[in-house]
Formats: structure tokens, C-alpha cells, sequence
């Protein structure tokens, strides 16, 4: 008799477990686009072949589109240039179309021979373009004679019109400098804030 309860209870068990998972699967299987809502699934839901589906064919390529406006224009000063004091010489330019630029140069100057100035060594620069000018520090590089100075000049500005970015120094307090080289950077972009 303990034999049939316990065949019974196993039945009724598959039986229950049976019915429990039928209606598990019923209820929470998706079988009809009507159990689901909108907005409701991602792609990462869907199987790979569903998510394939949703991609069309690829068209042929456009035209590319007008070049950026960035664009860079650059100059490099090699030999050495002699500024004999109380005298100006350009360095560097580049030529520009009209636009926005960030414009950057760096020289390695060189102070005279006088043994002693009475004053600082003196270089009075200006990076500068049609209608802008970009940077016009004057740097007092100490009384020192024969010492090498790295002098960085830098600016962001509008040049209205096609023309020249340059670099023009002159040599300040009478003193004789020299300008061993340096590089010129006018980068063109898309506007300034």
C-alpha cells in the first residue's frame, strides 16, 4: 500500500509540475507582437537573425563632403638673422586666405657681445596679420651677454582680408641681437569664441 502512495504522489507531482510549467509559459513566453509594449525591447533583446532583419542593404556612397575648415600654414627660419641694435627685421610669414587662426612662433634669440649693456637686452617682436595683430610682448632678457633665449609669441585672431602673418622683431635699448632660428604656425579654424 505505501508503494501505490508514493506512485500516486510522484504522479500527482508530474501532473502539478507539468500544468505549473504549461501555464509559466503560457503567461510569460512571448507568442503574439499583443504581449508586448511598445518601446519596451532593445535590440540586444532580439536574436542575432532579428536584429539582421532590421538592417538594410547598404546604398552606394555619397559625395564627400567640402574640407573642414581647418587648415595650417607654417614657415621655418634656419640660418641665423643679425638684428643690429635699434633695427627691426621680419623673420618669418606665411600667406593666409581671410578666416579665424590660432597662431603660434617660438625663436631662439641670442643677446649681443657687450660686455656690459647698462640695460637689459631687448626683443621687441610682433606676430601680426592684415588687420590683427596676434602678439607684441617685449621681452627684457637680462644684461648678459652671449646667452641663448627661447621666446615664444602667440594669439588667436580674425584676418579679414588674404594676405601675410609675420613675425618682425626689432632689436630694443640699442643692443645688438642675433636670431639663431625659430618656426611659424598659423593654424585656420572654424571660428573663435
Amino acid at each position: 500500500m505505501r508503494r501505490t502512495v508514493l506512485w500516486a504522489t510522484l504522479l500527482a507531482l508530474v501532473v502539478v509540475a507539468t500544468g505549473t510549467t504549461s501555464y509559466a509559459a503560457s503567461k510569460y513566453v512571448i507568442t503574439s507582437s499583443k504581449q508586448v509594449k511598445n518601446g519596451s525591447l532593445s535590440a540586444a533583446d532580439l536574436s542575432k537573425a532579428s536584429r539582421k532583419q532590421l538592417t538594410g542593404a547598404k546604398g552606394p556612397q555619397g559625395e564627400p563632403g567640402p574640407i573642414g575648415p581647418s587648415h595650417a600654414y607654417s614657415d621655418t627660419m634656419e640660418a641665423s638673422v643679425s638684428l643690429p641694435g635699434s633695427t627691426g627685421q621680419t623673420l618669418m610669414t606665411v600667406n593666409v586666405p581671410a578666416g579665424d587662426y590660432v597662431v603660434m612662433a617660438r625663436i631662439q634669440g641670442e643677446t649681443g657681445s657687450d660686455p656690459n649693456p647698462g640695460n637689459n637686452y631687448r626683443f621687441d617682436c610682433s606676430l601680426s596679420g592684415p588687420n590683427v595683430t596676434f602678439d607684441d610682448p617685449v621681452y627684457r632678457v637680462g644684461v648678459e651677454p652671449n646667452v641663448e633665449r627661447y621666446l615664444t609669441f602667440q594669439g588667436a585672431g580674425t584676418v579679414n582680408e588674404a594676405g601675410t602673418i609675420a613675425l618682425n622683431c626689432y632689436a630694443g635699448n640699442g643692443h645688438d641681437l642675433t636670431v639663431a632660428g625659430g618656426q611659424l604656425q598659423a593654424i585656420r579654424v572654424g571660428g573663435l569664441d
